[in-house]
This record gives C-alpha cells, structure tokens and sequence, in this order.
C-alpha cells in the first residue's frame, strides 16, 4: 500500500471510495475509480489494493487500513 500517512480524513476517504467501488463490476468500477480518485493516484492504488483482497467486511476492510496507518 502506499506509504503515504493515513490521517482521519485519508482513511474515510479510502474507506467510501472502497465502499462504492466494492459494490461495482468490470468497466462501471474502473470508470468510478477513475472519477472518484481523479489527481490522487496514491487512492487509487489503495482502493484497488483492497478490491484485489477479495470480497471481504468492513470490519476487515477498516482492520487492514488500521494497520496500515499505525506502520
């Protein structure tokens, strides 16, 4: 994941945009990513990060960026 730090504001933003894209297929998530994280490449790689983990919760998605911010 990208090292970049995981502020309140970061991980909410990571964690919608996950949210949204979790619930998208195929070409409708590419194009969502592409929008939804327009100038900010870094987001765009954590989200697809995570969509690459598979199907999980919250619970998991939200104890995976935890992590992340507390490295």
């Amino acid at each position: 994941m990208s090292q970049q730090k995981m502020t309140a504001e970061r991980f909410a933003r990571v964690r919608d945009v996950f949210n949204t894209a979790a619930r998208l297929l195929g070409s409708e998530r590419d194009v969502y990513l592409l929008d939804a994280c327009v100038g900010d490449p870094a987001l765009e790689d954590e989200v697809r990060e995570l969509l690459a983990l598979g199907d999980l919760d919250d619970k998991a998605v939200n104890a995976i960026i935890t992590d992340v911010a507390q490295e």
